[in-house]
């Protein structure tokens, strides 16, 4: 019997099923049930007995784990020593849309960081495409990928199939955003012939799984306007609308201070709807951190602000 083994058989207990101890065990169901039935035979008797409430020891199998846990615990105690005294590193890994309620949150997330203890923080911002092979090629713990709405059928079957798990984080109703110096900016609302003579803003690099570049540009571009300029991050877009009276682009509503700090507004298109959906992805057996959480909560914050604001929902 082998260290392994005893962590097997531990978790199992933990459990009390063999399909859940093999996902925490990152191992398939099989291998697992074939490794303690091989345990079983090497020790001659019998470590687990199926019931209706799960997987139980039986009175031989209580007696192994009771030491096989002493063990694992002395095992873990060698294992850390000198470790206690090292500070702990703060690490977080995730890739995002370029959205600047995310971005307003990872700024307030990394004020409130440690400064005595080691940082490390990885924060892409990225389509939904990269957002995906981050976290599956990449070893990025955490994404939040955008999506229409529309496409929403095609993004939660590439999620499946990349065993991914996914949580909403907000839905969005898109606005455009142009400058209050803008041939547009005095009118109340929009319609969508007015756009024709002006220059949109587009991210140049839209993603939806099953769908060829022309459709999903098809489907995120306004079909009335044939004047763009294609960008791909967040900044540029603000100092384009800032000092270019003539653009405008499709955005989530952004934060009164955001408007203020750049002579940008907001306005609705009448007989347009576009609407967004962002969500959370991680592998599905990655366990999220206390730094993870507290990002995420600080997510959320941040958009129920700019709802606030906005004075959405």
């Amino acid at each position: 019997m082998n260290l392994v083994q005893m962590k097997y058989i531990a978790e199992v207990e933990k459990t009390g099923s063999i399909t859940k101890a093999a996902e925490n065990l990152f191992m398939g169901q099989p291998n697992l049930s074939r490794s303690i039935r091989e345990l079983e035979g090497e020790l001659g008797f019998s470590i687990f007995r199926r019931t209706a409430k799960g997987m139980l020891p039986t009175k031989e199998g209580e007696e192994l784990l009771s030491r096989a846990r002493n063990i694992l615990g002395q095992v873990q105690a060698i294992e850390n020593i000198g470790k206690n005294d090292a500070p702990k590193r703060q690490t977080l890994s995730i890739s995002v849309p370029r959205a600047g309620y995310i971005s307003a949150a990872f700024a307030n997330f990394t004020a409130t960081l440690d400064t005595s203890r080691p940082i490390d923080l990885d924060y892409k911002e990225t389509n939904a495409m990269r957002s995906i092979d981050n976290i599956l090629t990449r070893n990025y713990n955490l994404g939040i990928v955008r999506y229409r709405v529309t496409s929403e059928d095609h993004f939660l079957a590439l999620f499946k199939e990349k065993n991914l798990k996914y949580d909403e984080i907000a839905t969005i109703n898109y606005r455009i955003l142009m400058s209050g110096e803008g041939p547009l900016a005095g009118y109340e609302r929009l319609n969508a012939d007015q756009l024709g003579d002006l220059i949109e803003l587009v991210h140049g690099d839209p993603y939806v799984p099953s769908l060829n570049i022309m459709q999903v540009q098809q489907a995120e571009f306004t079909p009335a306007v044939d004047k763009r300029i294609y960008i791909y991050d967040r900044a540029s877009k603000l100092d384009i609308l800032s000092g270019v009276a003539n653009t405008y682009m499709w955005v989530c509503p952004v934060s009164s201070e955001v408007l203020g700090r750049y002579g940008l507004v907001m306005k609705d298109c009448s007989g347009v709807s576009r609407v967004y959906r962002d969500v959370l992805i991680r592998r599905r057996r990655y366990k999220m951190t206390d730094l993870d959480n507290a990002f995420i909560n600080e997510v959320l914050k941040c958009r129920r602000t700019v709802q606030q604001q906005d004075g959405a929902v």
